[in-house]
C-alpha cells in the first residue's frame, strides 16, 4: 500500500443554495471546483475519489484525500471556501494521520 502523511474526509450535503442555482452557475461552481481539486493534487494531494451515501448517512457523500502534511489540508480547505464550496454545501471534516493497515491493524 502506498503511505501518506495525512487523510482527509469530507462530509456533505448540499444546501437549498445549491438547488436555487441555474443549469450554468452549478456548472461554473462545479468547473471552479475542479480547477481547485488539479491545483492541490499538482501540490502533492491524492483524491482517492467521491462516494454516495445518502441512504444511510446524514450527509449525502463523502469525499476522500491524502495529503503530504496538514498545511496542505489548509490550503486545500482555503481554496475550497474561495470557490465557494461551503456556501453551497455543508460540511462536515475528519483528518486523521494514514495507516497502512486495514482498520489500524499491519
Amino acid at each position: 500500500m502506498t503511505h501518506c502523511s495525512v487523510g482527509w474526509i469530507v462530509m456533505w450535503y448540499p444546501r437549498a443554495s445549491w438547488y436555487e442555482l441555474s443549469a450554468e452557475d452549478r456548472q461554473r461552481l462545479v468547473d471552479d471546483l475542479r480547477r481547485v481539486a488539479r491545483q492541490a493534487e499538482t501540490a502533492g494531494a491524492t483524491l482517492l475519489g467521491s462516494f454516495y451515501c445518502r441512504g444511510q448517512s446524514d450527509y449525502e457523500g463523502v469525499t476522500c484525500w491524502t495529503l503530504p502534511d496538514l498545511a496542505a489540508i489548509e490550503v486545500l480547505y482555503a481554496d475550497l471556501e474561495r470557490a465557494g464550496f461551503r456556501t453551497y454545501f455543508v460540511t462536515r471534516c475528519l483528518v486523521g494521520t494514514c495507516d497502512d493497515g486495514l482498520f489500524g491493524m499491519q
